[in-house]
């Protein structure tokens, strides 16, 4: 019969998925959350779970926006089709005038991933800046 592996100094403690966070949170308190996660801090527990929450409500399709926030739905809209048609979420930012902050916060609401450039692109791109900053 095999046993549980013993225990070291070397043990690994990993970030928890956002979502069983706040599931966590939400069935059973915050007691059950903090020995469940031991190695967190009670402040990352509570900023995990609330990025679960998040998640769970753009994958309902409801979007709570905050108090202070100074975009409009249209924008948000902008934002998001501008970096998935550009690939960038640095090149969507310049497109549409918002910061990064923005729109990081934009795709993680919506629970759209954050588009990256694949390298060949990137590398293309660098040689056309550099092309065109000889002539």
């Amino acid at each position: 019969m095999r046993g549980a592996p013993e225990s070291s100094s070397h043990d690994i403690w990993i970030r928890p998925r956002p979502e069983v966070v706040a599931q966590v949170l939400d069935e059973c308190g915050p007691a059950a959350a903090c020995e469940r996660w031991h190695w967190l801090t009670w402040e990352a527990i509570q900023k995990i779970g609330l990025y679960g929450r998040q998640i769970r409500r753009a994958r309902q399709g409801v979007i709570v926006r905050g108090a202070m926030r100074t975009t409009t739905p249209e924008q948000e809209e902008a934002a998001l089709e501008a970096a998935a048609r550009l690939g960038s979420l640095k090149a969507g930012e310049l497109e549409v005038g918002l910061s990064e902050n923005v729109m990081r916060r934009i795709h993680r609401e919506r629970g759209a991933p954050i588009p990256r450039m694949a390298r060949s692109d990137v590398s293309r791109r660098a040689a056309e800046t550099r092309h065109g900053r000889a002539a």
